[in-house]
């Protein structure tokens, strides 16, 4: 039964992505497109825990790429504080930093088998 508990997390994720790819919930603004980069962020996380679990990387492989999704939150973060105190151009900046580690992250998970 263990072998079954990530397929709600999947169909989750892959509902999120049919929404995505069909345009219905394009992010706008920057408030949208930190939100979309968070769950995306979980999605990384709760990934590489089923991976390792499934055996398809290892333990040393699994906190390489946590501490990659802690360099993504800690951009993340910075693009929130910086949006709060009413600096748009800095928070994107950050943003656009951190997506860009995460799309490492996702594409590296894709190879290992995480989808």
């Amino acid at each position: 039964m263990k072998q079954y508990a990530a397929y709600p997390l999947l169909l989750l994720l892959l509902l999120a992505l049919s929404a995505c790819a069909s345009n219905l919930a394009t992010p706008t603004n920057v408030e949208q497109k930190l939100g979309y980069a968070y769950a995306g962020l979980a999605a990384a996380r709760d990934t590489t825990a089923s991976l390792l679990e499934r055996g398809r990387i290892t333990v040393d492989e699994a906190r390489q790429v946590q501490s990659r999704a802690d360099q993504v939150r800690t951009g993340l973060d910075a693009s929130k504080a910086a949006l709060d105190a009413g600096k748009p151009e800095s928070a994107m900046e950050s943003l656009e930093t951190a997506q860009k580690l995460l799309i490492e992250l996702e594409n590296y998970l894709n190879t290992k088998g995480g989808s």
